[in-house]
């Protein structure tokens, strides 16, 4: 498990998931940050920044939307919602 595997994407991951699903965003946004750092592809990075993304949006944390946003436009700049999202915060 996690005790054991602390520097694990999926077990990371699937944390931030459940935690989530349960409503614990406070959480999920951690979880979701520390997998997005152990990511080791594009695929990885875009699930851990979307679900960081939506926890600070149910949290109302607008630093944390925007630095999820930064990635996730940078990352998918076709993606029309992420650059709509990310202008509707506006500046800093």
């Amino acid at each position: 498990g996690l005790a054991k595997n602390q520097n694990n994407f999926q077990l990371n991951f699937r944390l931030a998931l459940i935690f989530y699903k349960e409503k614990r965003m406070e959480e999920a946004l951690e979880s979701a940050r520390v997998a997005s750092r152990l990511a080791t592809d594009e695929f990885d990075l875009l699930n851990s920044y979307r679900l960081y993304y939506y926890a600070a949006k149910n949290l109302g944390d607008i630093e944390g939307q925007r630095q999820s946003l930064q990635v996730l436009v940078r990352m998918r700049p076709h993606e029309i919602r992420w650059s709509r999202d990310f202008q509707s915060l506006g500046s800093p």
